[in-house]
């Protein structure tokens, strides 16, 4: 699943993460259904980097973009059973 967002960079395609991606954030050391709050940044640098490597745009985002980046990613990562039977409908 992806989803466009517009950000003061212009469009940026978001998508969820991957099942390698996700083992490869748990062999980080990440437990993405409990992300203490002093590993926050970390996290979300780690989860965007595997997303957009070499994107030095993520840089220039407003924090608020940045942080409705990662929310997306984690939506899409993890659907809601509506999302998923709207989306196999389409």
């Amino acid at each position: 699943m992806e989803k466009i967002i517009k950000t003061s960079q212009g469009d940026i395609t978001v998508r969820g993460l991957k099942h390698r991606e996700i083992k490869a954030i748990r062999n980080s050391g990440y437990d993405l259904a409990n992300i203490p709050k002093e590993k926050s940044e970390e996290f979300v640098d780690a989860v965007l980097g595997l997303i957009f490597p070499d994107a030095l745009f993520l840089e220039e985002l407003y924090e608020h973009e940045y942080l409705n980046l990662i929310n997306e990613v984690m939506k899409l990562t993890y659907p809601s059973e509506e999302q998923i039977k709207n989306s196999d409908s389409q």
